[in-house]
């Protein structure tokens, strides 16, 4: 199964939302308050941009899904379908990272580390990957 045109355009979409990650990270409540001439040169508030983002991303999400469905993609395996939540969760710590730089990464609680607690599941996952080619031996 190839998938070189696929990781390209998932890297593609990475590299714009790190673009767009960069832009807006920095905003204040007050920024995202500016209006933007918008989509027909509507009076469009930074915040609803990020709005848009978000949700522009989730219904696609399901407008995949659908392609995939309705055109004879086999179901997905359970293996898929936890390795989906994994991503979605990796998404989560990922938004939650947007707010961290390296001078974050000394904070600690609980004796916990930012920097700890990030290797620990890097840690983690390559273990994971071990022990799933393990048992696939």
């Amino acid at each position: 199964m190839a998938r070189t045109d696929t990781q390209a355009l998932i890297d593609r979409m990475a590299t714009s939302f790190a673009a767009l990650a960069n832009a807006g990270a920095g905003l204040s409540n007050e920024d995202l308050d500016k209006e933007i001439p918008g989509y027909g040169g509507r009076p469009t508030q930074l915040r609803a941009v990020l709005y848009y983002a978000a949700n522009h991303t989730r219904e696609h999400v399901n407008h995949l899904n659908k392609i995939l469905d309705v055109t004879g993609h086999p179901a997905q395996s359970e293996a898929g379908a936890i390795l989906d939540q994994t991503a979605q969760s990796l998404g989560a710590l990922n938004g939650a990272l947007l707010r961290v730089d390296d001078d974050d990464l000394a904070r600690s609680h609980e004796d916990q580390s930012i920097k700890d607690v990030l290797e620990h599941i890097a840690g983690a996952l390559d273990a994971f990957v071990s022990q799933v080619n393990e048992g696939t031996k």
